[in-house]
């Protein structure tokens, strides 16, 4: 009689220490077999902390695999069990996680049932210790949402979570060469250390989940590989409090794979991007080094044209940053934002948030008569561009109709 498929996720070796370590797994489903690495470096000349004598943040292998392999298993369908030692921790908040994950997206992922999880001892949650001497780290790719977070947070947080594997794939040592270069000229100049990583979980997540859906998950991961350094991790908030909807890093998600030994804390809620981009805009470190692009053709380090970087340059240009950035070399041209599809929610509510502040603060700029059109369709784009001629107009607002991105 053959075994009931399932999935399992079982620890295949783990070396960690205040300077550096190694963690492996194997996640198995059906006839697949994928490993899954996660290493870390400490770039600083000072030592991290030792560890508490207690041994805090020993004990959190086995949710750093339930965070890597939870959702493959909801796409599947399949139960999850996890090999690897260490207490039930953010396993303790398993069900509240699949509620809220198999209620965003109840046609992708479904809930199953999850084993070979030890009971937590007393409350499920980050128990912190005075004693504690592990520190407390931000997730950090230079872009707006995270240096707002760590501005706001530089007095407490003492390291910088800078990940290979997440935004600049694996393969790509050149363009991650010059990211790595830019983001330690920031963590030297706010004296933080860095914690360098290189996953490759977003190459077995992405077989199953899109990143949109995972990336949380993936944070959580990584935060949970680093516990022996961190007591407290921040993620950096995407959205404001009044604009939230289904998303992997989320406010009511991220603190769930939270454990007894460490507390994972999603920052930035309170505050719009536009508002984000103002904070930061008088920072000269920041003009010099903010990097926001997903796509990076000829490995650019921002290109100017995909949707994030026309978000970014916008907010600049609201905030009169955009001519002072040097990792942005031009403006947008107004017709570039026909080719963005305001479809997507989440592009929407940014763009949305842009069109109200130029109306607001900048009502004669040549962005709003486009932005009004785009996510409005009201005429004031065909009024005032009158001097590309109405042919020209009318052309413009068929593309819009048609679709065309």
């Amino acid at each position: 009689m053959s075994a009931e498929p399932s999935v399992l996720m079982t620890l295949e070796d783990a070396s960690r220490s205040t300077s550096g370590g190694v963690v492996r797994f194997g996640f198995r489903a059906g006839d697949q077999t994928v490993a899954v690495t996660t290493e870390y470096a400490v770039i600083d000349a000072a030592p991290m902390p030792a560890l508490a004598p207690s041994g805090h943040g020993e004990q959190t292998l086995a949710d750093a695999g339930l965070a890597a392999a939870l959702l493959p298993a909801m796409k599947l369908g399949l139960p999850l069990s996890i090999a690897a030692p260490g207490p039930a921790g953010a396993s303790g908040n398993v069900d509240r996680i699949q509620d809220l994950l198999a209620g965003w997206w109840p046609q992708l992922l479904h809930r199953v049932p999850v084993e070979r999880l030890a009971t937590a001892v007393g409350p499920v949650g980050p128990n912190p210790v005075a004693s504690d001497p592990r520190g407390v780290g931000l997730f950090f790719s230079g872009g707006v949402d995270s240096f707002y977070s760590l501005l706001k947070l530089a007095d407490r947080i003492g390291a910088l979570i800078v990940v290979h594997g997440f935004d600049v794939p694996l393969a790509n040592a050149a363009l991650w060469g010059d990211v790595e270069g830019h983001l330690a000229a920031a963590c030297q100049a706010w004296g933080k250390r860095m914690i360098r990583v290189r996953t490759d979980l977003r190459g077995l997540v992405e077989r199953y989940v899109p990143w949109e859906v995972a990336h949380g998950a993936a944070m959580a991961h990584v935060a949970l590989v680093l516990a022996p350094l961190l007591r407290e991790v921040v993620i950096a908030s995407s959205f404001h409090e009044a604009f939230l909807f289904p998303f992997g890093s989320h406010p009511e998600l991220d603190p769930l794979w939270s454990t007894r030994e460490q507390a994972i804390i999603h920052d930035g809620c309170e505050a719009t991007r536009i508002q984000k981009t103002r904070a930061i805009a008088g920072h000269p470190v920041v003009l010099r080094t903010l990097r926001v692009c997903w796509r990076n053709p000829g490995n650019a380090y921002n290109c100017g044209a995909c949707r994030k970087c026309i978000i970014t340059m916008l907010d600049l240009d609201l905030a009169d940053a955009l001519e002072r950035c040097e990792t942005f070399l031009r403006r947008p041209e107004p017709e570039e934002i026909y080719r963005i599809d305001m479809s997507i929610p989440a592009v929407r509510v940014y763009f949305e948030e842009i069109c109200a502040e130029y109306r607001r603060r900048k009502p004669d700029s040549p962005y709003l008569p486009v932005l009004d059109h785009v996510l409005y369709g009201r005429a004031t784009w065909r009024r005032k561009a009158g001097r590309f001629g109405r042919r020209a107009a009318s052309k413009l607002a068929s593309v819009v109709r048609r679709g065309v991105r």
